[in-house]
């Protein structure tokens, strides 16, 4: 009897270890996994804007940038004042309409819906090619309406903890 309880338990232990096996597979593509693309005439809309490199420049606004997770920014808008129909550029190349952005609001959005004017999202890399990401190296606000264009304040990783 011993032997065939060492039989059983071997048997499920095999069985656990291949699930956890196939559980850690599906974790690891998962994070590999891209978020809902991007529609079509979104991409284009947005790979068909210039960087306004021409517009006034306005005063810095404190609306922070944090590059703190992979793949994502938080924007945090440390001003008393909402900011509507503006565009994010990053780096001067990757764009992002913004409808509002709230007094006092944060929100962290994927890097990959920045589009710079061959209609690609911003490099975020993966796990397979962590090498392949590209640092948020510059942050800034346009005001169409304005024809105004903000620096605003980015911050790394490796500053997040003095950011607050």
């Amino acid at each position: 009897m011993g032997a065939q309880e060492t039989a059983t338990s071997h048997g499920v232990g095999q069985r656990g270890g291949r699930f956890a096996v196939v559980l850690g597979a599906m974790v690891m593509l998962s994070a590999c996994a891209e978020p809902v693309p991007l529609k079509r005439e979104r991409v284009e809309t947005l790979a068909a804007l210039e960087y306004p490199q021409k517009a006034d420049r306005g005063e810095p606004i404190d609306i922070a940038v944090a590059h703190k997770h992979r793949g994502s920014v938080t924007i945090i808008n440390r001003t008393a004042r909402a900011y509507e129909g503006v565009q994010l550029w990053l780096n001067q190349q990757y764009v992002r309409r913004f409808a509002r952005i709230g007094v006092g609001e944060t929100r962290r959005v994927s890097l990959r819906r920045f589009v710079n004017r061959h209609g690609e999202g911003f490099p975020v890399g993966s796990i397979i090619a962590p090498e392949d990401a590209a640092p948020v190296i510059s942050a800034e606000l346009y005001r169409p309406d304005a024809q105004r264009i903000h620096a605003l304040p980015v911050r790394l990783r490796e500053d997040w903890d003095r950011f607050y």
